[in-house]
């Protein structure tokens, strides 16, 4: 675990910002929408974008194969049986700018959605089974798409907009060959090594000096690089 080492407070927009010891910020704002909710969303500069162009499919996509995998110690089918009664969710990210974590849960799930939020960030992986049957529901989902007349279309389109660009292309059955297992887990654990650079902010039914312990034990226990500033990359493409 971690600890807050830096209290600020905004009476404007009634918020509460906490540097934790590992360098990620926590932002909390009590809301009153829902008397038994939370939700969160985190993120960081990076994604990949950061992927060079041969491995630019299995980084994106790492994410997607990842939430339809295991997690830390339970499989597929272990997982929901271990969720029963609770309910709380969290998710990874990967967008071209920015890698994320998400999630949210009822009052009485506060603590599965942080073990979740904690398995996530550290324990996610792709499972070679899944990664076979997502590949193959791809491919069948782009036969029925490639049927459609209108899809020549839009695939113009697109590459018009996008003035052709490699990283813009329509989704093709050849694309989606281009998944690779290995170089996605390759990318899964690069997204998810390093947390430095992290805000959160929470909202919902907060109580801060409930919470505290919680945060500074799953989010102050995030590994971190203190000295290191996430990036990305421009990678110069503009709509025309």
């Amino acid at each position: 675990a971690g600890a807050v080492v830096q209290t600020k407070e905004d009476p404007v927009l009634g918020t509460t910002e906490w540097l934790l010891s590992n360098g990620i910020t926590v932002i909390l704002k009590p809301t009153d929408f829902d008397d038994n909710r939370i939700a969160f969303h985190g993120g960081h500069p990076g994604g990949y974008s950061l992927a060079h162009l041969g491995e630019y499919v299995s980084a994106k996509y790492a994410d997607t194969l990842a939430s339809k995998s295991g997690l830390g110690p339970f499989d597929r089918t272990t997982l929901p049986k271990r969720l029963v009664g609770k309910s709380a969710h969290a998710s990874l990210g990967f967008q071209e700018l920015e890698v994320t974590l998400s999630g949210g849960s009822n009052l009485a799930s506060i603590d599965t959605m942080f073990e979740l939020m904690w398995l996530r960030a550290t324990r996610s992986r792709i499972d070679a089974k899944e990664f076979k049957t997502y590949k193959a529901n791809r491919i069948e989902g782009i036969r029925n798409r490639e049927a459609n007349p209108e899809t020549a279309f839009y695939d113009l389109y697109k590459k018009i907009l996008w003035q052709n660009h490699p990283r813009r292309q329509p989704t093709t059955r050849k694309i989606i060959d281009q998944l690779d297992l290995e170089v996605a887990r390759k990318y899964l654990k690069l997204f998810t090594q390093d947390w430095a650079g992290t805000t959160f902010v929470f909202v919902g039914k907060l109580d801060l000096k409930a919470l505290k312990p919680k945060i500074e034990k799953w989010i102050g226990g995030l590994p971190t690089t203190k000295d290191k500033r996430p990036t990305y990359r421009d990678l110069g493409i503009r709509a025309t």
